[in-house]
């Protein structure tokens, strides 16, 4: 499960409001985790190959959320 599975409907409208194209955008998937693993050692987690972030687009000049 992803943390953007359980965010609010209130929370992801903030990201579609910042250029976000949907929810399921934000998740990389079991299925796409698995095929690409992130290694593991005592300093943290390993690179892959997966882009693991999105491009928000500016906010709101007025500050809105």
């Amino acid at each position: 499960m992803s943390f953007f599975d359980v965010l609010t409907d209130a929370a992801v409208n903030y990201f579609l409001s910042r250029g976000v194209s949907s929810r399921s955008s934000l998740i990389i998937t079991r299925a796409e985790r698995d095929a690409d693993p992130l290694g593991c050692d005592s300093g943290g987690f390993g690179e892959g190959t997966l882009p693991n972030w999105v491009t928000l687009s500016p906010a709101a000049a007025n500050g809105a959320r």
